[in-house]
C-alpha cells in the first residue's frame, strides 16, 4: 500500500531515505485528482506553508505536505454521480467567453475570501495574485484531468454547451450576424460569421489564457465555413429531398425535373387565382395558357427540339379552329344561326297571321282615332314623307290603307293600327336613308318622331291590339330594313352610333323587328369573319370594343346570353395573345430574342468549360471531340440526356386542355408545392443549426482540444 500510496503522491518511497524526495522531472506528475486521493488514503492533513503552481503544498524543506481533512461532498459521492458533475461542468465549459469569465470571477472570490486565512505569512499565497493562480489552477485542472479522463464525453458536452448557449444569441440581431446566420447573401453571411468567430474566438482565447492570435484566426475561418456548410446542406437536402422523394397520385410517372418546373410555375397561386385562370382560358385553353410562368415553359418548349413539334402543332390547331368557336358563341349568344333574307319570310305577316288570325283581323280594321297630340304630330309625319311611304308600302304588300285622317260628317273614317305601322315603316325607310347617308342629325330627328306617334298611339284604345300585333307581325319589308340595320350595327353606317343613340333607336321597333336586327348582327359576324385571313381575329376585336359590348347587350336583350358570349370572345381573344406569346410572330420575327432566352429554360447548365492546358493531354484533343472526354463533357451528356426525356414529356403536359385531368394535375402541383415548402423550411432550420454549431462553439471547441493535447 505504501508503493500505490507514493505512486499516488508522486513521491519516491526509497528504503534508506528518512524523507522521500519528489519523483524526477521526467515522471509523470501526479494530478491534483490523485493527490487529494493518496491524502484520503492515508488519513493525513497537511498545514501547507506555500502551494506550488500545480496547487500541491509544499512543506518548508521542499518534499510535499499533507494534512488530514475531512472528504468533500464531491469525494465521497458515488462515482456515477461524480460523472454526472463533470459532464455538467464540461456543458458549462463548452460556452464561449462565459465560461472562462465565470471561472475568472470565482478564483477572484476565492483569492479574496483566503486573504484573511490565518498565519503569517499567509498559507494560502503571499499574494492576491498568488491566491489567484492557485484557484484558477485548481479550477481549470480539475476541468482538464476530467476532459482528459472522458475524452469524447468531455467534447460532447462542449459542443452541446456551446450549442445551446448559441441558440439564444442567434435569436438576436447582432448575434445572428456574428454567427452567419442572417443577411442577404451568402458572401455577406460569410463575413459577418468570419468577422463574428474572429471576435468570439479571440476573446475566449484571451480570457482562457491562449494565444488571442491562433483564437481569432481559427474563429474566424471557421465562422465563414459555417455559413457556407449550413447553406450546402439545406440546399442539398432540399434538392435530394424534392427530386427523389417518390410522388403519388397526377405526379406519378412526371419525371421529378418537370415536376420542380411546374411547382415552380404556379407558385404563389392560390385555388381562388387557379379557378379565376381556369376561367379566362376557358374550356379551349391548356395548362400552357394558365399564367405567365406556365406560358413562359410552354414558349421555351416551343423552340426546343423535341416538345416543339408537339406544342406548335396543338397550338396552330387551335388557331385555326377559332371561327368555328366564335360562330358557336354567336350562335349561342343571340340565339340564332347566320340567315339569309329567304329566311326572314317565315317572320313576314302571311306566315304569322295565319297562326293568329282572330289578332290579325284586328289589326287590319280597329280604327285608331287621332288624339290632340297625335293631330299635332300630322304636319311632321307629312313632311318627313310618312304618309307617301305608307301608301307605297301597302301597295306593294297588296294590304288596303285609309291615309284620311279627318272627315267631315257623321260618319267619321280613320286610319286603322295597321295602317299606322305602315306610316311608321315610311318613317323608318326614311331614318334608314338618313344613316346611309351620314346624316346622323336627321335620323335621331325621325327617331324621335316615330318614337313620339308610338307613344301616342299606344295611349289609345286601340293601343292594346297595337301592342300585341307589334310583338306578333311584322311586313317583310319592315323586316328586310332592320335586318340591313342590324347588319350595318358594327360595320356599316349605324357602327358609329353611341350606345344611348341605339338604345333610343330600337325603344320603337317590335320584337319582329327587332329579331330581325339580331339576325343581320348575326350575318355580318359570319360575313366579316370570312372577308380577310385573319376576319375572325379583327371581327372578335371589333365586338370587344366597350361600346360594341353594350350593343349586343342592347340587341339581345337577355344579359346572360349576352355575357356568355362577351366572355366566350375574351376567352378567345386571351388563347390568341397565348397562341402568339408561345409562338412568336413568325412574319416579323419580332420576339426572337425572346424566344432565344426562354429556350434557356429547358436546357441544363453546363460544366465549365476546359481551355488548353500543356500539362494536361486531355486538352490536346481537338475542341470538336475534347468534351466527349472530359468530366464536364461526359456530366453534361448525361444532364442532355435526362433533359430531354423531361422535355419530350414536358410538351404533352403543356398542352393538356382546360379539363378534369389538367384539374387534377394542377391540385398535385399545390400539394407538391406545399410540401416542397415544408421540406425547404425544415432543411433550413437543420442548416441554420449546423452553421450555428459550427461558426459558433466549434472553433473554440477545436482550439481547446488541441492545446489540451500539446
Amino acid at each position: 500500500m505504501a508503493s500505490s500510496t507514493a505512486k499516488l503522491l508522486g513521491i519516491d518511497d526509497g528504503e534508506d531515505d528518512d524523507a522521500p524526495t519528489p519523483r524526477k522531472a521526467a515522471t509523470k506528475p501526479a494530478t491534483v485528482h490523485e493527490f487529494q486521493k493518496a491524502l484520503d488514503m492515508l488519513g493525513i492533513k497537511d498545514e501547507p506553508t506555500k502551494v506550488s503552481p500545480g496547487g500541491v503544498p509544499i512543506g518548508e524543506n521542499g518534499r510535499p505536505r499533507v494534512t488530514i481533512r475531512k472528504p468533500s461532498l464531491i469525494d465521497t459521492a458515488p462515482e456515477p454521480a461524480r460523472k454526472a458533475a463533470g459532464y455538467a461542468n464540461q456543458v458549462v465549459e463548452g460556452v464561449p467567453l462565459v465560461a472562462p469569465a465565470t471561472d475568472l470571477a470565482a478564483s477572484a472570490i476565492d483569492a479574496t475570501a483566503k486573504g484573511f486565512g490565518q498565519g503569517d505569512p499567509n498559507p494560502y499565497g503571499a499574494t492576491w495574485m498568488d491566491r489567484f493562480t492557485s484557484a484558477r489552477n485548481k479550477l481549470t485542472g480539475a476541468t482538464k484531468e476530467f476532459a482528459a479522463e472522458n475524452p469524447i464525453g468531455s467534447t460532447v458536452a462542449n459542443v452541446a454547451g456551446g450549442v445551446a448557449s448559441a441558440i439564444p444569441l442567434a435569436m438576436t440581431g447582432p448575434g445572428a450576424i456574428m454567427m452567419g446566420l442572417r443577411g442577404p447573401s451568402l458572401g455577406l453571411r460569410t463575413l459577418g460569421g468570419g468577422a463574428g468567430g474572429a471576435t468570439i474566438g479571440g476573446a475566449d482565447a484571451a480570457l482562457r489564457g491562449d494565444n488571442i492570435g491562433t483564437g481569432a484566426l481559427l474563429g474566424g475561418g471557421v465562422g465563414m465555413a459555417g455559413p457556407v456548410a449550413g447553406d450546402l446542406a439545406h440546399k442539398g437536402t432540399s434538392a435530394a429531398l424534392n427530386y427523389f422523394l417518390p410522388r403519388q397520385g397526377p405526379l406519378k410517372g412526371i419525371d421529378p425535373i418537370n415536376v420542380n418546373r411546374l411547382v415552380q410555375a404556379v407558385e404563389g397561386e392560390t385555388p381562388a387565382t387557379i379557378a379565376a385562370a381556369r376561367d379566362r382560358i376557358g374550356p379551349h385553353g391548356f395548362l400552357g395558357d394558365l399564367n405567365q410562368g406556365m406560358t413562359d415553359l410552354t414558349g421555351a418548349a416551343a423552340v426546343t427540339p423535341g416538345p416543339k413539334a408537339v406544342v406548335r402543332e396543338a397550338y396552330q390547331t387551335r388557331m385555326d379552329n377559332q371561327r368555328p368557336r366564335i360562330e358557336a358563341a354567336a350562335d349561342a349568344g343571340m340565339g340564332t344561326p347566320r340567315r339569309d333574307m329567304v329566311e326572314l319570310e317565315y317572320l313576314t305577316t302571311e306566315a304569322q297571321k295565319a297562326a293568329a288570325s282572330p289578332l290579325y283581323n284586328q289589326w287590319t280594321s280597329m280604327r285608331v282615332p287621332p288624339t290632340e297630340r297625335l293631330k299635332d304630330l300630322i304636319p311632321r309625319l307629312k313632311n318627313a314623307g310618312a304618309f307617301k311611304r305608307a301608301e307605297k308600302l301597302a301597295a306593294i304588300s297588296g294590304e288596303p290603307v285609309n291615309i284620311k285622317f279627318f272627315t267631315g260628317g257623321p260618319q267619321k273614317d280613320f286610319p286603322t293600327a295597321q295602317t299606322w305601322d305602315y306610316v311608321k315603316q315610311g318613317l323608318d325607310s326614311s331614318i334608314e336613308k338618313a344613316y346611309s347617308s351620314g346624316d346622323k342629325t336627321l335620323a335621331r330627328k325621325l327617331i324621335g318622331l316615330k318614337n313620339d306617334m308610338i307613344h301616342e298611339i299606344e295611349t289609345t284604345d286601340a293601343g292594346k291590339v297595337w301592342n300585341t300585333a307589334r310583338k306578333t307581325f311584322a311586313d317583310y319589308a319592315s323586316l328586310k330594313d332592320n335586318h340591313a340595320a342590324g347588319y350595318d350595327t358594327f360595320l356599316g353606317g349605324r357602327s358609329g352610333l353611341t350606345v344611348d343613340e341605339l338604345k333610343h333607336e330600337l325603344r320603337g321597333l317590335s320584337v319582329p323587328e327587332i329579331q330581325a336586327r339580331v339576325i343581320g348582327a348575326r350575318a355580318a359576324i359570319s360575313d366579316a369573319m370570312g372577308a380577310a385571313l385573319t376576319g375572325d381575329t379583327q371581327m372578335r376585336n371589333k365586338l370587344l370594343a366597350p361600346n360594341n359590348q353594350e350593343k349586343l347587350r342592347l340587341l339581345i336583350g337577355n344579359n346572360k346570353q349576352a355575357d356568355e358570349m362577351i366572355k366566350a370572345l375574351e376567352q378567345e381573344h386571351l388563347l390568341g395573345v397565348k397562341a402568339l406569346d408561345v409562338m412568336g410572330n413568325n412574319a416579323t420575327g419580332a420576339s426572337n430574342v425572346g424566344r432565344a432566352e426562354r429556350k434557356n429554360l429547358l436546357m441544363p447548365n453546363p460544366a465549365p468549360e476546359w481551355g488548353f492546358d500543356i500539362g494536361k493531354p486531355g486538352t490536346y484533343l481537338p475542341p470538336s471531340i475534347r468534351d466527349q472526354f472530359t468530366i464536364s463533357g461526359m456530366i453534361n451528356a448525361r444532364r442532355g440526356e435526362r433533359n430531354n426525356v423531361a422535355n419530350n414529356q414536358l410538351g404533352h403536359l403543356l398542352t393538356m386542355p382546360n379539363g378534369p385531368q389538367m384539374i387534377d394535375l394542377i391540385r398535385g402541383l399545390s400539394n407538391e408545392e406545399a410540401r416542397q415548402a415544408k421540406t425547404f423550411a425544415r432543411t433550413r432550420a437543420g442548416g441554420n443549426l449546423l452553421t450555428g454549431a459550427v461558426s459558433g462553439p466549434g472553433a473554440s471547441v477545436v482550439r481547446r482540444k488541441n492545446s489540451q493535447s500539446e
